[in-house]
Parts: structure tokens; C-alpha cells; sequence
């Protein structure tokens, strides 16, 4: 072998021994990178680091949540039309049924919320319900129907609101008695007059039905008495306006309780996602180690 054949042998060990240090080298550096980010990634600070942000996406829906819990108005509030089902928009955010899976055991928020729109969804229909049995018993008393607008030979509406206010009126002890001088006939055309009652338009008659009109609304007033069923009821409902006033505050009570946990318990699948998310781009800078590799074996 002459010297130039030995030396172009002696360069291409060389390199070839440099070239399998390297990739070696590469081979190890993926090896190691790749245990430091299966560590990284199964590392608590990185897992808790997601977890704190997702407990706070979810205390903002806790907060929208005690923020619209409807209150129960006083019963003594007429309610004209019948109740809807309570909804809040807080229960349509898309991580406001992710709060069950974070919720500590001890805490039955969505039992308690469940419950307390139920009741107070019955106690808007019961105070329906006792409005339209007044309209109903006015129909009775008087043959007369409710109407607004310029409508003659109608009752107003004001007539039975007066009713139900009396009733309540009643069922505290403080009923108001009616005499002649708390009405007002108001002629309006013809033989048409406006029959009003505590400066509120109760019916729109003619005169011959004045008298009747105001005999059977002043009447009723006296009738009422702690022992008549609508007074009974109104006494039912303002108690449970108060159950349900002791309901909102403890419902109140557990979310501020629940919003006070510094990160929320136990995981789920935006958790999971968002691990899955790091791990994703922790392939690809295997991926492109990997690619770096293949090219210098080329």
C-alpha cells in the first residue's frame, strides 16, 4: 500500500468515526431530551401551572353564577302572565357543567341550585295562580270581563290587582277598609263613565252598572278576613317568600365557599387537552431532532 492510499484510509476512518460520534452523540441527545420532557411533562409544576389557569376560567362562571341568582320578589307582587322556567345565562357557558367535575364532595351546590329554581319557579306559579283565581272569582261576582284599551262594559286589571293587594293587606294585619269617598265616576261619552278607585281606573261601564260595580269591589274588600282562602294562601306564600330568601343565601353561602379554593380539586378532559396540547409540541421538537439526525447520516 503506497503512503497516499494509507493516508485517504487513515481520513476516511477518520470521518467515518467522526460522523458515528456524532450521530452517537444526536442518538443520546434525543434520549436524554426526550426523558427530560416526559419528566417536564409529568412535572407538577407544569401540571399545576394549568390547573390554576383553568380554576380561574372556572371561578369566572362562579362568579356569573351568584351574580344572577334571581331573587324571590315579594309576593304582593302581582304576576300577570304565566312563569317561564328559571334559566340564567350563566348555565350556558360551555365550563359551567365542567364545574360538577371539580366540585368537592361535601359541596351540593347543583343539588341546592336545582332545588331552589324549582321552588321558586312553584312559588311565581302559586302567586299566578292565586291572581287569575281573583280574576276568575271577579268574572263570578261581577259577569264582567278584564280588558284594557278602550274596551266598554269591562273591568281593569286594577281592579284585581286591588283585590290581591288587599288580600296580603289582610294577611299581615293591616287590611284597608273601602268607603264611598275612595271612588270616582268619570264620565267618558254618552252614557259611558270610568269608574276609578284610589285614583286606579277599575272599570269601564255604563252608568246603570255604577252602583253594582262599586257595591261588589267594596264588598269584597269587607268580605276579606285572616280565615278566607285567598288571605290563607297569601300567608303561604309569603312564608315561603321567606324560605326561599334563607335558600338563595346559602346557596350564595357554598359558592363563595367554592370560589375561595385556591385550585380546584380533581382533573377533567380541558385539563387533559391542554397537557395533551404540551405534549404535541414536545413531539415536534423530537421530530425535528430525529430529521437533523437522518440528514447527516445522508
Amino acid at each position: 500500500m503506497d503512503i497516499s492510499s494509507f493516508v485517504s484510509t487513515i481520513v476516511n476512518w477518520a470521518v467515518a468515526y467522526y460522523i458515528a460520534i456524532l450521530v452517537i452523540a444526536n442518538i443520546l441527545l434525543v434520549i436524554a431530551t426526550w426523558i427530560a420532557i416526559i419528566q417536564t411533562y409529568r412535572s407538577r409544576p407544569i401540571k399545576l401551572e394549568v390547573r390554576k389557569k383553568h380554576s380561574d376560567d372556572l371561578k369566572e362562571i362562579i362568579h356569573e353564577w351568584k351574580s344572577q341568582i334571581p331573587s324571590p320578589e315579594r309576593a304582593m307582587n302581582v304576576v300577570v302572565t304565566e312563569p317561564l322556567v328559571i334559566e340564567i345565562s350563566a348555565e350556558k357557558e360551555y365550563l359551567f357543567s365542567d364545574l360538577r367535575n371539580h366540585m368537592p364532595s361535601e359541596l351540593k351546590l347543583f343539588d341546592v341550585w336545582d332545588t331552589y329554581k324549582e321552588a321558586l319557579h312553584q312559588y311565581n306559579n302559586r302567586r299566578y295562580t292565586l291572581f287569575q283565581n281573583i280574576k276568575n272569582e271577579a268574572l263570578n261576582r261581577t259577569g264582567l270581563l278584564i280588558r284594557e284599551g278602550s274596551e266598554s262594559g269591562v273591568l281593569r286589571i286594577d281592579f284585581c290587582k286591588q283585590i290581591y293587594a288587599n288580600v296580603f293587606y289582610t294577611a299581615e294585619g293591616r287590611k284597608k277598609d273601602y268607603t264611598d269617598s275612595d271612588y270616582r265616576s268619570n264620565p267618558i261619552n254618552n252614557n259611558e263613565i270610568m269608574l276609578a278607585c284610589d285614583n286606579q281606573s277599575i272599570a269601564h261601564i255604563n252608568s246603570e252598572l255604577l252602583d253594582e260595580i262599586k257595591r261588589v269591589h267594596q264588598n269584597w274588600m269587607d268580605e276579606l278576613n285572616r280565615e278566607s282562602e285567598f288571605v290563607k294562601e297569601a300567608r303561604n306564600l309569603s312564608s315561603l317568600k321567606n324560605q326561599l330568601e334563607t335558600s338563595k343565601m346559602q346557596l350564595e353561602r357554598e359558592l363563595k365557599e367554592y370560589k375561595r379554593i385556591p385550585i380546584l380539586p380533581k382533573d377533567c378532559k380541558y385539563i387533559g387537552w391542554a397537557l395533551s396540547g404540551v405534549l404535541d409540541s414536545i413531539k415536534g421538537k423530537i421530530k425535528q431532532l430525529l430529521k437533523t439526525i437522518s440528514e447527516l447520516l445522508k
